[in-house]
Order: structure tokens, then sequence, then C-alpha cells
């Protein structure tokens, strides 16, 4: 008992020290699988999206926003390098060279107009049958502004970068929406 004593005495220090880095390298697992796992809420979320899908694909797009190859897709939970934190990514992501006009997908009213300190300019577009889209990472000055009608095909501004995006240079962020669902624009593109 003595010798165990005397052994803590001496070396109690570095015997908890590295008791400490165990912990914390073991905290440091867990969080990270647990930060690769879906949450509850997504799976639930999932469920809710998955009628919201089958209810887009009656409403298809006239056209594409603009060509280009698509880069972050929808529906996955995304690390934000600029913004430090994990993120919904409820868009897809087009990527084109900076200036490439970004074109309004269908016919609609522009609900919105605007610059964005995250986003850039950001154009919301509302169609028949409850359809909205969203175009953000635009640069300024937009060539729309909020109120007027749109016509599909219409330019509506031009490909920026996306300042909440700015790690994956530039890009067009898309979104749709159905009654206030975000649902995959993949799925209503033409």
């Amino acid at each position: 008992m003595k010798r165990i004593g005397l052994f803590l005495k001496k070396q109690g220090f570095f015997l908890m020290l590295a008791l400490c880095l165990c912990v914390i390298g073991a905290s440091a697992l867990w969080a990270r699988s647990q930060a690769d796992a879906p949450a509850q809420e997504d799976v639930d979320a999932g469920a809710d999206m998955a009628q919201s899908l089958r209810e887009a694909q009656r409403m298809r797009l006239n056209t594409a926003p603009l060509e280009g190859e698509e880069g972050a897709p929808f529906g996955r939970t995304v690390w934000l390098e600029t913004l430090e934190c994990w993120g919904a990514h409820e868009a897809i992501d087009i990527a084109a060279q900076r200036e490439t006009p970004v074109l309004a997908a269908a016919p609609g009213r522009v609900t919105q107009a605007r610059r964005d300190r995250l986003w850039g300019g950001v154009v919301e577009i509302e169609h028949e049958n409850g359809l909205s889209t969203c175009y953000r990472g635009l640069e300024t000055p937009l060539q729309v502004a909020q109120g007027v009608e749109v016509a599909a095909g219409q330019t509506i501004g031009t490909v920026g970068t996306p300042p909440a995006e700015s790690e994956t240079g530039a890009h067009l962020h898309f979104e749709t929406w159905l009654d206030g669902v975000p649902v995959n624009p993949a799925l209503c593109l033409p």
C-alpha cells in the first residue's frame, strides 16, 4: 500500500494527465460518430419530405436556371466551412462561371429581390400550384425587382459566390419549395 501511495505521490500528475487525455479522446470519437449519424428530426423530416416530393413531381419547372455541374446535393447535413457550423442543405448547388446568366425556372411573381449578408443577391419567385423557387448567391445589382412578373427563361441575375458557401466558389444555390416545404429541385427540373 505504501508503494502505491509513493508512486501516486511522485507520478500522480502524469497518471491523471493520461487519464484526462483518454477521456477527451473518447469524447471526441463519440461526438464525431454522433455528427455523422442522422438526427431523429432529420428522419422525421424525411417522412414529411417524401409526401412533398410526390407532390413536387406533379409540378415540373419549364427550364433549368442555368447549365452547370451539380455541387452539394439536396437533403444532406453539411459542414458550412465559412460559418463554421453544421446545417441542412435544402437546395442544390449548380457550379458556373461568375456572371453566367441565371434564368427564372418558371413564370411567376418575384416575392423577394434583395441583397443578403450571408447569401449575396437573393431572388424568390412564387409560381402556380404552391411552388416557389429561390435563387441565392447572385451578383448584385439584380435584374428583377420585388413584385414584377417574370417569364420562364427570363434572366433574373448572374452567378456570384454566396458568402455563406464561399469555400465552394462561384455557384447558384437553388431551392424549390412546395406549400412552404423544401423539396429537391432535381425532381422539378426538366
